[in-house]
């Protein structure tokens, strides 16, 4: 029985160590293969996409089937890619005191002196172009964060949307639907009088319609506008008393800027029409 179990054994060591040869001897075949297909790839780096042909010679060096060699260089294409990321990305130290440069510069994040230049290069150890291009990647991703800030709430956009489809004949809000709306979205009223105005020229827009500068403001203001116009027409605006200028404010809802815009719209526009019908 001791004998029996003395062979068992041996058997079984002979077996470990028979599979352990057939693991080296897969091995070393493998190392073979991997070394043909990466000196293909070296050769053919700026373009690492074996043609039919090539497979097909590569198929009879390394034996592996078409299968294998497509998702050998797939994955060595990816692992290529990455090392190359990361030997571009910058020292974490470095990063942290662009950053602060740019945040006590965020004004005016351009380090346009020679001065300032070689301090960052010098404080952070990069070169230039390095500097600029972190620069240029910070100036742009901060754009981004400051649009999506900016952006209103999917909520709110889809109470503004539902209000200008059921009043789509005549957008324009009166004070007591712009003040419902105020409550309803929490939007600000510059907030609403500009999507208004955006959504007015949008529509116009997809329907091939001419756009005028008094899209953009509501008719009743328009309205008014006109009649203090017919009223006054041979009046110059500058020449408009202040108490005028803020009763139009107050009437109209617009900002003194908007008026002041309009009525120079309008003077220019009257201009034309009584020169046209002088030449004629």
């Amino acid at each position: 029985a001791s004998d029996g179990t003395r062979s068992g054994d041996n058997l079984s060591k002979c077996g470990d160590g028979s599979v352990t040869a057939k693991g080296r001897r897969a091995a070393k075949r493998r190392t073979v293969k991997c070394h043909a297909l990466k000196r293909w790839y070296d050769e053919y780096e700026s373009n690492p996409y074996p043609t039919k042909e090539e497979k097909a010679e590569l198929m009879m060096t390394t034996r592996l089937t078409e299968n294998q060699i497509n998702s050998w260089f797939k994955s060595e294409r990816k692992r290529r890619r990455v090392e190359i990321k990361q030997k571009k990305r910058l020292p974490a130290a470095a990063v942290s005191k662009l950053k602060k440069w740019y945040d006590e510069h965020e004004a005016h994040p351009y380090p346009s002196t020679e001065e300032q230049r070689a301090e960052l290069a010098l404080t952070t150890k990069l070169t230039e172009n390095q500097i600029n291009s972190r620069f240029k990647h910070e100036r742009q991703r901060r754009k981004v964060e400051i649009k999506q800030k900016k952006r209103l709430p999917a909520a709110a956009v889809s109470k503004l949307k539902k209000w200008y489809d059921e009043h789509e004949s005549d957008p324009y809000l009166t004070k007591e639907e712009h003040e419902k709306l105020l409550m309803t979205t929490g939007l600000t009223g510059e907030q609403i009088y500009k999507w208004f105005a955006h959504e007015r020229e949008r529509r116009k827009k997809a329907a091939g319609e001419e756009i005028t500068p008094n899209d953009r403001l509501p008719i009743a203001a328009v309205s008014e506008l006109k009649k203090w116009y017919d009223k006054h027409e041979t009046y110059s605006y500058p020449l408009i008393q202040a108490e005028e200028r803020a009763k139009l404010v107050m009437t109209t809802g617009l900002t003194e800027t908007q008026v002041y815009q309009w009525l120079m719209r309008e003077r220019r526009a009257r201009q034309k029409d009584a020169e046209k019908r002088a030449a004629k």
